[in-house]
């Protein structure tokens, strides 16, 4: 299923389909990204782009560009036709108290 591209939670150039008939059970579908299309999204939806930083094999500290996405299933359609899509993952982790001081968030008052 290609998805909404009015809807930014809905990244434009990925297409997810559900596992093909008698697909083994480890099978959960097949997702094709069109490139021209995706980058598109990336540029014009920078909000959706989060670092990951991990360590390189010299244990220097690196960071990465990454978008998180679900792959999903409807609830509305069951059988041949069941729809399946891809969204962005909007998780954010909590703030730390003294990440919420230094932003000058206050959730006290």
């Amino acid at each position: 299923m290609e998805n909404n591209p009015k809807n930014p939670d809905y990244p434009d150039g990925i297409i997810v389909f559900p596992p093909r008939e008698g697909a083994p059970e480890y099978a959960r579908g097949k997702i094709i990204i069109t490139l021209a299309d995706f980058s598109q999204y990336v540029k014009n939806n920078p909000d959706k782009v989060t670092e990951y930083k991990y360590r390189d094999k010299n244990g220097k500290e690196q960071t990465k560009k990454q978008i998180a996405f679900d792959f999903n299933k409807s609830q509305k359609q069951e059988g041949p036709q069941e729809s399946w899509y891809c969204k962005t993952n909007a998780w954010q982790p909590e703030k730390k108290a003294t990440e919420q001081q230094a932003s000058g968030d206050d959730d006290l008052f």
